[in-house]
Parts: structure tokens; C-alpha cells; sequence
């Protein structure tokens, strides 16, 4: 039986992230595995999917032509809601 504990928590996420790559490349973005919370027989993980050209500066680029579409055209700030993970 699998125990669940830190060691295999590490492993997984090793492995989770040679399994999203095809995923990343077939749809231009990036598969991040974030928080994960587990008991000895369940875990929960909180896996982000953002938009990446590869170049950090484009990103950045995106993400600020994001916030400004948000804020001036539907006086929305993405930052307050945590929706650009601290880009902007």
C-alpha cells in the first residue's frame, strides 16, 4: 500500500511535472503544481495553468496588457483578486 507522506509528495511532483510537458508545449502554457495538503491516505494539490512564450519578458508583457484590458475596460484589478500570481 502507498503511504502518503512528504518523501512521496516530492516524488510526485517530480513526475507530475514530466507529465505535463507535452501539455505545456501542445497548448503554449505553463503547468505549475503549487500547494498540496495530505493526510496518511489522500492528498489535494492546486495545480496553476498560465500562458507562457518561454521568454519571462513577454510573459510579463502579457500579464501587464492583461491587467490593463481588467482595469480599464472593466475596472476590474486583477492583482487585488491574486489572479496574475504576482506578476503585476
Amino acid at each position: 500500500m502507498t503511504t502518503i507522506d512528504e518523501k512521496m509528495l516530492r516524488e510526485f511532483r517530480q513526475d507530475f511535472k514530466a507529465a505535463v510537458l507535452s501539455l505545456e508545449k501542445k497548448y503554449g502554457i505553463s503547468i505549475e503544481a503549487k500547494k498540496i495538503s495530505y493526510s496518511k491516505d489522500s492528498f489535494n494539490m492546486v495545480v496553476n495553468a498560465t500562458v507562457s512564450s518561454g521568454n519571462k519578458e513577454d510573459d510579463q508583457r502579457l500579464a501587464f496588457a492583461i491587467f490593463l484590458l481588467f482595469k480599464n475596460v472593466f475596472n476590474i484589478l486583477l492583482p487585488a483578486l491574486g489572479l496574475l500570481g504576482g506578476i503585476i
